[in-house]
């Protein structure tokens, strides 16, 4: 939060590995430590609420939000996530029988693929990474939900789509690319954080266990938010202008006219090939004279 209202120091990197400190510790937290630990965040929170600015808060939380093809993205992203990640440490207890103490443990590891997904594929197109990973999301969300009770298999997938889904970094570098105005994404990944929970929230009341598997309709989403990268694709990227070989063989040639009279007829001399660079700037002898009939 501080991070989303501050905007000045806090990296996402710095961001992403307090909350891989805080899901370590999670699982040695006792009663007395989880309440004291729930108390200083609350009070921090205060602090830090009432030090800001109401200017600031309306610059972070403007009263119209703008949104584009990005945002819309970006809450399919965050919602895909969210749908789904609550469940992993009740199906390690329940269905794989890991101790409480090691939840925090087994859940950083799908966050340590995440963190570092940007530094492995960040040189790639960020547009075709983007739909790649969330495949790739999708193939290990039906793992995990087929394999529930496999631990060496849930924990590898768990990992896997970390890497997949780190790819939200390209909503990021692309929100900065193609508009010159680039919109507020951290307003819109918080609208995925919350409605992705809705989802999960909504379905769990709807339908038995029999006919809902969270993990399932997660992988829909993230397909749904591959998709939509798709197809918004001659928006995403500006299409390369078009290398046009005759104008250019024109050119190059050095398309001279030479009058004669009342009848004109290409220069011998033009037609000798050039140079294209010098083309441009070097008039060849002969050309634009106008010879008397």
């Amino acid at each position: 939060m501080l991070e989303t209202i501050g905007q000045d120091g806090v990296s996402v990197f710095s961001k992403r590995t307090v909350r891989i400190i805080g899901f370590l510790l999670a699982g040695a937290a006792s009663g007395i430590t989880l309440t004291i630990g729930v108390v200083v965040t609350l009070v921090v929170t205060i602090l830090a609420l009432v030090n800001i600015r109401i200017e600031s808060l309306n610059a972070v939380y403007p009263k119209k939000a703008k949104g584009n093809r990005l945002a819309a993205i970006m809450v399919i992203h965050q919602s895909h996530y969210f749908s789904y990640a609550l469940w992993i440490p009740l199906i390690l207890t329940y269905r794989s029988g890991v101790p409480i103490y090691l939840i925090g443990v087994c859940f950083i590891i799908g966050w340590l693929s995440y963190i570092y997904s940007e530094r492995l594929f960040g040189r790639f197109n960020i547009f075709w990474v983007f739909i790649a990973g969330h495949i790739l999301v999708a193939i290990s969300l039906i793992v995990i939900g087929t394999n529930i009770g496999n631990l060496i298999l849930v924990l590898l997938a768990w990992f896997v789509s970390g890497l997949g889904g780190g790819s939200v970094f390209s909503l990021k570098r692309l929100n900065k690319t193609i508009s010159s105005v680039p919109i507020d994404l951290d307003l819109w990944e918080d609208v995925g954080h919350v409605s992705g929970v809705l989802v999960s929230i909504i379905l769990t009341l709807l339908l038995t266990e029999r006919f809902y598997n969270p993990f399932y309709v997660s992988a829909a989403i993230a397909l749904l938010a591959a998709l939509a990268m798709f197809l918004s694709r001659s928006r995403m990227i500006p299409a390369k202008p078009r290398f046009d070989h005759k104008a250019a063989l024109e050119i190059s040639r050095g398309s001279c006219v030479v009058r004669t009279g009342d009848t004109e007829k290409p220069s011998v001399e033009a037609h000798e090939p050039t140079v294209l660079a010098l083309s441009l700037t070097v008039m060849e002898p002969g050309c634009h004279k106008e010879r008397p009939a």
